[in-house]
């Protein structure tokens, strides 16, 4: 209340200094302001302590509206600002003295009264109060100087978003916390949120200073998932006024809307948007929890209480340990002590997403703090609900992981919550026109049955006729069906009708079998019935193709859960599946390929009995030697059928890996060989792709069909326009889509999007221009991961294209590659190696280049000292660089390459003899010094060697000598003849 008195001498002073043209109603205004503020101090000197202490909240707002009362009176002053005369009539000045005289007494006495003061002689005036004082003065002066265009240097050093706290009507409490005390109020007549600040432990210059800084960086925030801070009051108590979200909170607003799971997954995106947007200006929010994400008008999600330190250090540690959820949404490394990061905000939003679908607390309703903080350090994570589908609780999976270095960044988690809502948009409008088709189906039931119209009446009339024709009638039944049936629903009438098909003669048992089959067999009587139909289709009668390879599909369409999966293999479907993916049509093999991978999802049981009825070296195969499809085909049903089985994992890897050697320098195989390695990789990074969406939205986008191409397009699109700086517009093609993330992308997104990019460039120059442009920047100042993707990537451009290999070359493309060799690390070295022998291949002008760069000498370093794959690169490129080009051989035995290359061929596995062997032959065509070295070598590892070693020397020997009259003659001299 001294604060209001303060207030109050002010108006008085300038009350007497004005001329006013409706003196009486300013002077009765006056009048009653100061009544109602005796009347309040004479109250208060009359409670006890206990009523003083428990109403210091009503006696805090109750000046906070009287100051809000003198500010009017001073406003309205203020209007009438450049009238003032040198003197005022000689009866107001009196007047407002006698008001004065009577008033000051009595306030004085109670304003030193609630302060513990003896003395209410005179007014205690502290030093808060004088900078308060000058604060509202300053603002005054700025005010006035913005209505006549003009300042004062003094208002010049208050904050922009200083607001005094007499222009802030505060009204209904809130809530408390940590923090402080939270109020609704009015700000001009916009409704906002107070909240004051209170302190743990003492008021201090320093504290309000940190103060100051840290608001400064809250009001210049600015984003629609953001609450806005309006302004705040660093003198006096420390208050805040910020935009009220007039919705509430996250759960209660889910609550009021019936809990739609659209609507939830919908406003959790836009509260990630304003978490990402936190995170790109640096602000660790610290304290996500589901009251901290508020609903404002408009619908959308919006952050509040985030990211200033000084809230966390300077709160109340026993109120914020009481609150209620304090350890519910906390990281592991948090309750340990840690101190926020923007990974512990990721676990944080995680429980927020879980509070969110499921309607309660993270870890429930009854779990104790101490119970959740134990949990939480030991990783464990709360039971998954129910309502969770499972692409979305592997989200939160990777969201709330112990490791905060293993969890999703902001943008991974905004991709993939875009994706589960328009997943969840798609279905909601597939449900909405299958209601709206039911409606329309039941109105004009009687009518549709006599005039046999619509998709299902075609395909019941063919079945029902025993056309001639099988083949053709039913592939076009079968696509009126699915068009009809998309989104998996059926009409019960629907249903009865395909299920009387069912129960009659054979041929009308086939067809209504796999159309029941499609829907997933909604009848649970006969669902049983129908599997073990289909499965007798495949295995026990000779049916025509069309019908096999339709049956085959419906039986992976069945396989929707583990009861049907088990249900299904009980019928001894796997060795029919294999021998079909062995011998069948290719429409056959692709199908078999696919139900055999929807057998093994989630389903251990099933996992081990295809790996052990032999399908992986099926699959394999089929990935070998099959189209495009069925290779696609096969390795899906690979990686289901590894899916968190380690052992059947080595086994894919291994089988994988085996078969990418032998098909590796097989220019017929580049396809194939690349995916057995892409498998392989997989294999081999912990399931990485399943932390970041990234790769799965780009294969979507290429190899989904036309709706997931398009959505995963969409997204993709979305994703790198927002990360652009500059104005080049990004074409909505994926090439384009994929070139932008080699610029704008995260690490992860540049290393996979080079690695795509690095088999998409055949065929097109202008891309391939640009994709080499790209990657040669990437291998010369990218990251390591960068550098060693981008460094694989211009060797599968340079692989057997001369086009590619010059379009690297003039972008300055092997200088950085040799370096990779010379200085890089080791699977750098390995990828370099690899890149520059695909180069130099049938290019002279690379091969020149390669030298003149000094990639001879790292290249023969790696065959003596490297590991095992930098050895069969190296050995490989050395090959290529001697091919008929005398000066590279010179230098390669110059450099000291023979003697390592014979080492191989001694001592080394497989390949790297063979290609030990290759090079050795080229080096010593047409150079009469490498050949007598080379031979003198050979022939003492046939005479002395064990017996591998004399075998790969003289396989060595004979390749030297094959076709080349000056070798022959070099290897008779050095006493040894095959």
């Amino acid at each position: 209340m001294r604060k209001v008195f303060t207030r109050l001498s002010l108006l008085h002073a300038m009350m007497k200094e004005a001329v006013l043209s409706l003196e009486p109603m300013v002077a009765n205004k006056y009048l009653l302001l100061l009544s109602r503020i005796m009347d309040v101090m004479d109250k208060r000197s009359s409670f006890n302590a206990s009523i003083q202490a428990t109403g210091s909240r009503y006696i805090d707002q109750t000046a906070l509206t009287f100051n809000a009362e003198i500010e009017q009176m001073l406003r309205l002053l203020n209007v009438h600002e450049g009238q003032c005369v040198d003197s005022a009539p000689a009866f107001e000045k009196s007047y407002f003295d006698k008001v004065q005289r009577m008033a000051r007494s009595r306030i004085e006495t109670s304003v030193a009264a609630c302060d513990g003061s003896a003395d209410s002689s005179e007014t205690q005036t502290s030093d808060e109060d004088l900078r308060e004082l000058e604060a509202v003065q300053q603002h005054l002066d700025r005010q006035a100087g913005e209505r006549r265009d003009q300042g004062d240097d003094r208002a010049l050093t208050l904050p922009r978003w200083f607001v005094p706290q007499f222009e802030v009507e505060t009204g209904a409490f809130i809530a408390a916390g940590g923090f402080g005390s939270v109020y609704r109020g009015q700000w001009f007549g916009t409704e906002v949120v107070v909240k004051e600040i209170i302190f743990k432990k003492g008021d201090t210059q320093q504290k309000r200073a940190e103060f100051l800084r840290e608001v400064n960086t809250w009001f210049q925030l600015n984003h629609r998932n953001v609450v806005k801070m309006y302004g705040g009051c660093h003198v006096g108590r420390l208050v805040f006024v910020c935009e009220y979200a007039s919705q509430g909170s996250l759960d209660s607003f889910s609550k009021a809307e019936g809990r739609d799971p659209l609507l939830i997954w919908s406003t959790l995106l836009s509260a990630a948007t304003g978490l990402r947007y936190l995170h790109d200006v640096g602000v660790v929010h610290g304290d996500l929890k589901g009251n901290n994400i508020l609903i404002g008008t408009d619908g959308v999600a919006k952050l509040t209480d985030f990211g200033l330190s000084f809230f966390r250090k300077n709160a109340d540690s026993e109120a914020e340990q009481g609150a209620l959820g304090a350890y519910y949404w906390k990281a592991p490394e948090c309750l340990s002590g840690g101190v926020a990061t923007f990974a512990s905000d990721i676990f944080s939003f995680g429980m927020c997403i879980i509070e969110a679908v499921s309607g309660a607390l993270p870890w429930g309703d009854d779990l104790l703090d101490i119970a959740v903080t134990k949990y939480a350090k030991e990783g464990k994570l709360a039971d998954r609900p129910a309502v969770f589908e499972d692409d979305e609780w592997k989200l939160v999976q990777q969201m709330c992981c112990l490791d905060p270095t293993q969890r999703l960044n902001i943008v991974s988690v905004v991709v993939r919550l875009t994706t589960i809502v328009n997943r969840r948009d798609t279905n909601r409008r597939q449900l909405l026109q299958t209601a709206y088709k039911s409606d329309m189906l039941a109105d004009r039931e009687h009518e549709r049955m006599d005039a046999h119209t619509g998709g299902l009446d075609t395909l019941l009339q063919l079945v029902q006729s025993g056309v001639t024709n099988h083949q053709n009638s039913a592939k076009y039944s079968m696509q009126t069906f699915s068009a009809l049936t998309q989104g998996n629903v059926m009409a019960e009438q629907e249903v009865l009708q395909v299920m009387k098909l069912f129960r009659s003669d054979d041929t009308k048992q086939d067809w209504a079998a796999i159309a029941l089959g499609y829907v997933n067999c909604p009848c649970s009587a006969i669902r049983a019935d129908v599997t073990s139909w289909l499965v007798g289709v495949i295995i026990k009668r000779k049916s025509d193709g069309l019908l096999k390879a339709e049956a085959v599909r419906a039986i992976g369409y069945l396989a929707t859960d583990e009861t049907s999966r088990t249900l299904i293999v009980s019928h001894g479907v796997i060795p029919a599946l294999l021998e079909m993916m062995r011998a069948g049509s290719d429409a056959e093999q692709a199908g078999a390929a696919r139900t055999l991978g929807c057998l093994a999802i989630g389903c251990e049981q099933n996992q081990v009995a295809v790996a052990d009825a032999g399908a992986i070296d099926s699959l394999v195969s089929l990935i070998q030697r099959g189209t495009y499809q069925q290779r696609i085909e096969g390795a899906l049903a690979l990686r289901r059928l590894a899916e968190g089985n380690a052992k059947i994992g080595e086994n894919a890897s291994s089988t994988c890996f085996d078969a990418y050697l032998d098909i590796r320098n097989d220019p017929t195989h580049r396809e194939a060989a690349r995916m057995l390695r892409e498998i392989v990789d997989t294999f081999g990074e912990d399931e990485s792709k399943d932390k970041d969406p990234f790769p799965g939205l780009v294969d979507l986008m290429l190899y989904g069909d036309d709706q997931q191409k398009n959505e995963a397009q969409t997204v993709l699109y979305a994703i790198g326009h927002d990360r652009k700086n500059d104005r080049v517009k990004i074409h909505r093609d994926p090439i384009a889509i994929l070139i932008a993330f080699v610029r704008v992308g995260t690490a992860e997104e540049k290393l996979e999007s080079a690695r795509v990019l690095g088999r998409l460039a055949d065929g097109n120059d202008a891309n391939r221009i640009a994709i080499c442009v790209l990657l040669v920047a990437l291998v010369r100042d990218g990251t390591n991961s960068q550098k060693e993707r981008a460094a694989e990537a211009l060797g599968r451009l340079a692989d057997d294209n001369d086009t590619n290999r010059i379009a690297i070359a003039q972008e300055g493309g092997i200088a950085p590659l040799v370096a990779l060799v010379r200085d890089g690390t080791d699977s750098q070295k390995e990828n370099a190696a690899f890149a520059l022998g695909r180069l130099a291949d049938d290019n002279d002008a690379n091969r020149i280049a390669i030298a003149q760069e000094g990639g001879i000498a790292p290249l023969v370093a790696l065959v003596r000292d490297g590991t095992d794959w930098q050895k069969v690169n190296a050995a490989k490129t050395l090959g290529v660089l001697a091919d008929d080009n005398d000066a590279n051989r010179i230098a390669i035995a110059e450099e000291g390459g023979i003697a390592p290359l014979v080492a191989l061929v001694r001592d080394g596995i497989g390949v790297q003899k063979e290609n030990a062997s290759s090079a050795l032959g080229l080096l010593a065509a047409g150079n009469d010094a490498n050949r007598i070295a080379i031979c003198a070598q050979l022939v003492a590892l046939v005479r002395d060697g064990t017996d591998s070693q004399k075998y790969y020397a003289a396989k060595t020997l004979g390749v030297l000598a094959d076709g080349n009259d000056a070798n022959r003659i070099a290897i008779a001299q050095e006493g040894w003849s095959p």
